[in-house]
């Protein structure tokens, strides 16, 4: 993953404070707040999937033989949704996977069996990131992370073949084909971008021998790549599967609003996916099996801040329809890529980017993905009177409520400011007798809980009182929402959301 190579490509970094403050500055501009009007129309809806919660991201597979590994997906699993995750190194020595006796492979697959059943037993899939290089096929010794995945090629392509093929017939053994058929084979992982040392050619030589490997146990089982950074490498392997007659099942990359430096347009994201959508073609599965706010230096820290929230859910509509899956890299920081860190929250010591901290508490970007769970399968058509770049508006109807999310968002060096937003919602079939209607926020006085542990002296070994502290700042609050009648099924409302906050504002329905 980008991630990891993010963190060993750090600059030196300044006090933790001194980082939020820098990323803050670089973003708050002292304007007047503005004034932003928007329309909802409850009568024409549309399709509205939940694309985002395909998938998750971890750190590497001996991760998840850990009790509170499991216990946080147990737990995000019911919350957020997630029907798969993806980690690294299910190959890796770690898990003892293969060793050479007397010239031959001895094959040990019980601790992915492991994994594997409890992901089944909470409703989950895994994708399969084949990597890294067992070292006794390995063809060198080069490796990443602090624990030291092999990233060299094999050094006999009929060794590879004989693990990738007993593993899968050891899967489909164990779990059963219709089973195992759901479940995506991901060859590798950024080639491109420090975690292969082999050349281009070499990797698509793996993709190869890996593809045929699979598909000799069951043709209909899906297999894709390249599992790039940057969302690179796609023609190339477009090129390549027309030069080779092998059409992979989906094309995978990974992106981040970092990947080409700290000053990028504000819609990076959506003109990221938009050129790779055209480039595969519409009848492509796509996956992008990574992605987050980005990757930078000090504000590495923003994945602790609302600043994660709002990029979720202003990101997520406006990628709609662009892609297959879109997995958040990662989900906890129970992540190791540079050692172990203790810290509650972001710390010097390396790179962490999860949902939720090592001690259980919910980050801002966590609460983002719990109020898009909310969002119900049908979208509401909404309009705009006054264009802003910063200020989106997503309107959806589940069972119960109108939901209208409320985002201020810019990524960084780009100018934000307060903003009072007004909204008209009608053709409405909402409760007669209503009082209120209901906000919940994200932004630097609700959902934060970084705050409360800045607050405490940034504690390293926080105790029990102080992580209850802790997560009872990281909670969502609903308040009532002051609104007006228009009609008997249209009304209007007015808040103010700061700068990168988030607000929802729920509307019971009859």
């Amino acid at each position: 993953m980008a991630a990891g190579v993010a963190w060993h490509r750090l600059a030196a970094q300044a006090s933790l404070i001194g980082c939020i403050l820098l990323a803050l500055s670089a973003t708050l501009a002292n304007a007047a707040g503005g004034r932003k009007s928007f329309a909802v129309d409850a009568s024409q809806k549309g399709e509205w999937n939940h694309y985002w919660e395909e998938c998750v991201g971890s750190g590497h597979a001996l991760l998840g033989l850990r009790a509170d590994w499991r216990q946080q997906l147990t737990q995000q699993q019911q919350a957020l949704g997630w029907r798969y995750v993806r980690f690294h190194g299910i190959l890796d020595d770690d898990m003892s996977v293969l060793q050479m006796r007397d010239g031959k492979p001895l094959y040990s697959f019980f601790n992915i069996d492991s994994i594997y059943d409890f992901l089944l037993s909470i409703n989950m899939k895994p994708i399969i990131e084949l990597g890294f290089m067992p070292e006794d096929i390995a063809s060198g010794n080069a490796t990443v992370f602090h624990y030291k995945g092999n990233t060299t090629p094999p050094k006999s392509n009929a060794l590879w073949f004989d693990l990738i093929q007993t593993l899968v017939k050891h899967l489909i053994d164990r779990y059963g084909i219709e089973e195992v058929r759901q479940w995506p084979f991901e060859v590798w992982n950024e080639p491109n971008c420090g975690f292969f040392s082999g050349t281009q050619q070499q990797y698509y030589e793996l993709l190869a021998v890996t593809y045929r490997a699979i598909k000799s146990v069951d043709s209909t089982l899906s297999v894709g790549g390249p599992a790039t950074c940057a969302s690179g490498w796609i023609n190339e392997t477009l090129a390549w599967e027309a030069s080779t007659g092998i059409t992979l099942d989906f094309i995978s990359t990974h992106m981040y609003p970092t990947d080409w430096g700290d000053n990028v347009p504000r819609d990076i994201v959506y003109q990221t996916l938009s050129n790779v959508r055209r480039a595969v073609g519409s009848n492509r599965k796509l996956y992008y099996t990574e992605y987050n706010s980005g990757l930078w230096c000090c504000p590495q820290i923003q994945h602790d801040t609302p600043y994660a929230a709002a990029f979720v859910v202003a990101t997520l509509p406006r990628v709609y329809g662009l892609v297959d899956i879109l997995s958040y890299w990662e989900f906890s920081d129970i992540f190791e890529e540079g050692g172990f860190d203790s810290s509650p929250f972001q710390s010097m010591y390396g790179s962490r980017y999860g949902l939720e901290t090592i001690y259980n508490i919910p980050k801002p970007a966590y609460r983002a993905f719990e109020l898009m769970h909310w969002s119900g399968n049908a979208r509401l058509q909404s309009t705009q009177t006054d264009p802003n770049e910063n200020v989106q508006i997503l309107a959806t109807q589940n069972a119960t409520h109108i939901n209208v999310y409320l985002v201020n968002f810019a990524t960084r060096n780009h100018t934000i400011q307060d903003e009072t937003i007004s909204v008209t919602v009608t053709g409405a079939s909402v409760q007669s007798s209503l009082a209120n209607v209901w906000v919940t926020r994200i932004d630097e006085n609700n959902a934060n809980p970084i705050n409360s542990w800045i607050s405490m002296g940034s504690p390293m070994y926080p105790t029990k009182p102080q992580i209850a502290t802790m997560y009872a700042a990281s909670l969502l609050v609903q308040q009532p929402l002051p609104f007006n009648w228009i009609s008997s099924s249209s009304l209007s409302f007015k808040l103010d959301v700061p700068p990168l906050g988030v607000a929802l504002v729920a509307i019971p329905l009859m």
